[in-house]
């Protein structure tokens, strides 16, 4: 159990003092049953912009410059909420000073294999890793963002996690799995988003931005559930793809002529042909098929559930 002597107590340090830090600082403020702290470099731009007074009053905190002060004192869960690039630096400077205790707690968006050498480091010192990703915006959501686990010890911060309210959900003891769902997640929360910037720069160049958001926002497929939209456009798409294939190609020809790089959908157009060419000669017995089973069909396995 956290807090050393069964006494329920947590102490939390963040390292870095960005959005994470100050959003998950606020919402710990007033629990009587857990102490935060937290470090940023003396160095850091971050000391040296306008809002960092608000910051520092919207979080109750204000971070010490010396690392080894920061967790030398035995805190018993270190966020390195820190960038990608800087991570594992950050890391193994950190483990030197834990003494071989406490949770080291990884958001960042670090590679996966990244993410599993810095478990292994933490490891030889002793130090419990916890691979954590974030599937929203924690401005927005605070300690409510949803998260996924991964790591030796994730079921530790999971423990923690339900005492806060936070919504984790664990995805193996692999350290890396949690960031690598979270990007393969990214086909499509990225992807969507890189279509919908091509979408709006076509209307705009038509004159025809109201009309077509209108319209998407009007098509019954759009008020359904991720899991069942899946369901009702694959067995669909097994059927048409080639079809589907063949008007995207006379879209990327009018997105030409207005002057616009059709990226998003040659792209798309690359995907439904590469589907057509898999499913030729035999879509009737696609189209009995839910989603999953398409998928393992297309891949030429047999299904398995995720």
């Amino acid at each position: 159990m956290m807090g050393g002597q069964g006494t329920g107590q947590v102490s939390l340090c963040f390292l870095g003092f960005g959005d994470l830090a100050v959003s998950w600082a606020a919402a710990l403020r007033g629990r009587d049953w857990i102490t935060v702290s937290a470090y940023l470099p003396a160095d850091s731009a971050s000391r040296r912009h306008p809002g960092w007074d608000d910051r520092v009053m919207k979080a109750g905190v204000s971070p010490v410059d010396d690392l080894a002060a920061a967790v030398e004192g035995g805190a018993d869960v270190v966020i390195a909420a820190v960038p990608a690039r800087v991570s594992p630096a950050v890391a193994r400077a950190c483990f030197r000073h834990m003494g071989g205790s406490g949770l080291y707690v990884d958001p960042s968006p670090a590679a996966p294999n990244i993410k599993s050498d810095i478990c292994q480091a933490a490891s030889e010192q002793g130090v419990s890793y916890v691979d954590l990703a974030l599937l929203g915006t924690v401005t927005m959501s605070g300690l409510e963002v949803p998260l996924l686990a991964a790591g030796p010890r994730a079921d530790s911060f999971l423990e923690l996690g339900r005492r806060l309210g936070m919504q984790i959900t664990k995805v193996s003891d692999q350290a890396g799995d949690a960031t690598r769902v979270k990007l393969v997640r990214s086909v499509y929360m990225k992807g969507r988003d890189a279509l919908i910037v091509e979408l709006l720069i076509a209307a705009n160049l038509i004159g025809a931005e109201r009309v077509l958001v209108d319209s998407i926002s009007a098509a019954p497929g759009e008020h359904v559930s991720f899991a069942e939209l899946v369901d009702r456009v694959l067995p669909a798409l097994a059927k048409h793809a080639e079809r589907r294939a063949d008007e995207l190609n006379d879209t990327g020809a009018v997105l030409r002529e207005l002057g616009l790089d059709p990226i998003m959908v040659e792209a798309a157009e690359r995907r439904l042909r590469w589907m057509a060419d898999r499913t030729a000669g035999d879509p009737p017995r696609f189209e009995q098929l839910s989603a999953m089973e398409v998928i393992a069909g297309l891949l030429g396995r047999p299904r398995t559930d995720p």
